[in-house]
């Protein structure tokens, strides 16, 4: 309970202190990408767009390295992933009107 709490606020903390948005519960990542461009996506077993609505279902969620705190978000997906972890995601926003904007993560001990 201790680490879903601490990995909670550390997500919340990351996003700017605040944890409005949308969660995305109990999904796990198919995969993690980071471009040069320094925009990274990560994947999610969930194909929904709740960051975006009216928007068509995508299971891409959106992370930018000019946002501070992004490049620990994608450290944590990418653990996570690597551990096979069930997470939540929060998301805040959308990018380009067609991907979900993370803001947070909670990796679940099970």
């Amino acid at each position: 309970m201790k680490r879903k709490l601490l990995c909670m606020l550390v997500g919340m903390f990351i996003s700017g202190g605040s944890i409005a948005g949308t969660w995305i519960i109990d999904t796990k990542i198919a995969d993690v990408r980071w471009y040069t461009g320094d925009a990274g996506y990560i994947t999610t077993e969930n194909n929904s767009n709740p960051g975006c609505p009216g928007q068509p279902l995508n299971a891409n969620r959106y992370l930018n390295s000019n946002t501070p705190g992004n490049e620990k978000l994608i450290s944590l997906a990418l653990s996570a992933m690597m551990a096979g972890k069930t997470v939540n995601v929060l998301l805040s926003g959308c990018f380009e009107n067609k991907h979900s904007k993370i803001s947070g993560i909670v990796v679940k001990s099970q």
